[in-house]
C-alpha cells in the first residue's frame, strides 16, 4: 500500500487526433477519460506535454481549456 500512496502523479504520454477528427472534441474526450480514470485511482497531479511551436498552438489551447497549466521546462538535445 505504501507504493500506491506514494504514486500520486499521472501522465498522459501521447495524445494524437487524426486530421479529419480534429475540432470534433475528440482530444478533449480522450483527456477527460484519462483524467477521470486517474481520479478514481487517487492521482492528484496529471502531466501532459506538447511542443512550443506554432503547429502545437491548438494543442496548447485545448490543454489550457481543460484546466491544465503550462509549466516551463528545458529539454536538451544533442545530435551525435
Amino acid at each position: 500500500m505504501e507504493g500506491r500512496r506514494a504514486r500520486r502523479h499521472g501522465e498522459i504520454d501521447i495524445l494524437a487526433v487524426s486530421a479529419e477528427d480534429r475540432r470534433r472534441h475528440v482530444g478533449a474526450a480522450l483527456c477527460d477519460h484519462a483524467v477521470a480514470d486517474m481520479r478514481v485511482r487517487d492521482v492528484e497531479v496529471v502531466a501532459i506535454g506538447t511542443g512550443g511551436d506554432w503547429f502545437q498552438a491548438p494543442a496548447r489551447a485545448l490543454l489550457e481549456s481543460l484546466g491544465f497549466t503550462p509549466f516551463p521546462g528545458v529539454v536538451y538535445v544533442k545530435a551525435i
